[in-house]
């Protein structure tokens, strides 16, 4: 069941109480109505016995709700329901149980099979990233910095993401994956954001469901790329969107990246580019210009330029 009711939720849940108690329905929720953020309907289905969850879009599972902890920025919706529901939700494969999220940190609460794994070459960098297109041309660079040293965190968080990306697994193991890659990644950007960590926590923030520390790291990797005029592709690294896992970056590996950030810019940095206006033509031509740009933002382009009368470049 959805429920938009553009700021009325609340009075919709006093009216269909019986409705709640009998019938047990997962629901969808607006907690955002244009600038106010509602938290207090989490509070009011928790008295109906509801519980709320966020949807992990890089997992499409459900996740329990922490509303203790600040919301995510971009974060509108909301999902809630009773034990008896996310029961069956979590036995479909839909959710992950309240049970199997231990509330310590990530790097705590590691099942011992999510810790085989990430020692399993399986899911190392070599076997994932290393057999992409850009993995492939910079597998020696990559080692030849794995050796020197330093970079062992980001060798983990890596493993760590292959195996929450691996759907065969069990939705708690992957979650919880997910969870410590991010943590390690968002740790380390805080002290040390050199070579391209800053496009791996971008990569992984997004798929966490925290989109605004995504936009945030490709906004400080591209204003250190325009600085410094160069990249360190030295250390394996994520590529921020998905679409350039099969590009090859040939000789222009300065160019793919930058076109990369800019690109999932464009994508995250709002809920519709229709919102970013004239401000966007800038980033949309420089995507074309790098030589990696996709239908998708010429497209945006093409409507940005005839929806202002912007003549064509």
């Amino acid at each position: 069941m959805k429920i938009d009711a553009e700021g009325e939720e609340a009075n919709i849940l006093r009216g269909g109480q019986r409705f709640f108690a009998e019938l047990s329905p997962l629901v969808q929720y607006e907690i955002k109505a244009g600038a106010d953020l509602h938290m207090e309907l989490v509070h009011d289905f928790a008295a109906l016995g509801y519980d709320s969850y966020r949807l992990v879009p890089g997992l499409n599972l459900l996740v329990r709700f922490d509303a203790e902890s600040p919301p995510d920025g971009y974060l509108l919706n909301l999902f809630c329901c009773k034990p008896d529901r996310a029961e069956r939700l979590a036995a479909q494969g839909f959710l992950v149980a309240p049970a199997a999220q231990a509330g310590k940190p990530p790097a705590e609460q590691l099942p011992n099979s999510v810790e085989r794994r990430s020692d399993s070459p399986e899911y190392d960098w070599r076997h994932t990233i290393g057999k992409l297109p850009y993995g492939a041309e910079l597998a020696s660079l990559w080692e030849q910095t794995m050796t020197a040293g330093g970079s062992a965190v980001v060798d983990q968080a890596l493993s760590f993401y292959a195996i929450s990306q691996d759907s065969s697994l069990p939705p708690a193991d992957r979650w919880v994956s997910l969870e410590a890659s991010f943590s390690l990644l968002k740790t380390l950007c805080e002290s040390q954001p050199s070579h391209l960590r800053l496009a791996s926590l971008a990569r992984v923030a997004r798929a966490f469901g925290a989109r605004s520390l995504a936009v945030s790291a490709l906004q400080q990797l591209a204003n250190a790329i325009f600085e410094h005029g160069q990249i360190d592709p030295g250390e394996p690294f994520l590529v921020p969107g998905e679409r350039f896992d099969s590009i090859s970056p040939g000789d222009g590996i300065g160019n793919w990246v930058l076109a990369a950030v800019l690109e999932e810019m464009e994508r995250l940095g709002s809920f519709s580019s229709f919102y970013t206006g004239v401000s966007a033509q800038q980033r949309l031509e420089m995507i074309r210009a790098l030589g990696f740009g996709s239908s998708e933002m010429a497209r945006r382009l093409r409507l940005l330029q005839n929806r202002f009368g912007l003549p064509a470049s």
